[in-house]
């Protein structure tokens, strides 16, 4: 018999997350993919970091219309971050509507501080609030609404709101 034909166990990995095996068997080539499933029962102290974690510094410049009130929104259609419990990316939509104080956002910069999100595992509620609070140290403005808009998920959409005004 042929020992092409025999079904046999290439290879497996293990990425700490997911187990791939790859086998084959004549001619097909069958990929299996299982889960890890002890998954912590809490999520308490994941993300404590989330607060002071170091991202790029969102810059600034002076706003020369100070006493006139106006709204600067910014959308960024393609974000991407990392769910915390999967590893996988998570996509959505990220829209910031200001009223600016004395300085406005420079665009370069905020496109650096958002790609910084990338890589990073974080939790839709914990992103949206970490950039109004970036925002609001960066710029002090009058008015600010982050919201995160996620794709679905496991059949679930999630948006993200938060509000902030100067008191």
């Amino acid at each position: 018999m042929d020992n092409h034909f025999k079904p046999l166990l290439d290879f497996a990995i293990d990425s700490g997350k997911r187990i791939f095996a790859i086998t084959r068997s004549k001619n097909l080539v069958i990929r299996k993919l299982s889960m890890k499933t002890n998954h912590p029962e809490t999520y308490d102290g994941r993300q404590d970091h989330i607060p002071s974690l170091q991202t790029p510094e969102i810059e600034s410049f002076t706003n020369v219309y100070e006493g006139k009130d106006y709204t600067i929104d910014f959308t960024v259609p393609e974000f991407t971050a990392v769910c915390p419990k999967t590893g996988l990316p998570d996509f959505g939509v990220i829209l910031v509507s200001y009223i600016p104080n004395k300085r406005c956002i420079e665009l370069k910069s905020f496109k650096e501080y958002i790609l910084s999100y990338r890589n990073v595992g974080i939790f839709h509620e914990f992103l949206v609030n970490k950039i109004l609070e970036d925002v609001i140290k960066s710029i002090d403005p009058k008015y600010l609404k982050v919201i995160g808009d996620y794709n679905a998920r496991g059949g679930i959409k999630t948006i993200v709101t938060r509000e902030y005004k100067k008191p």
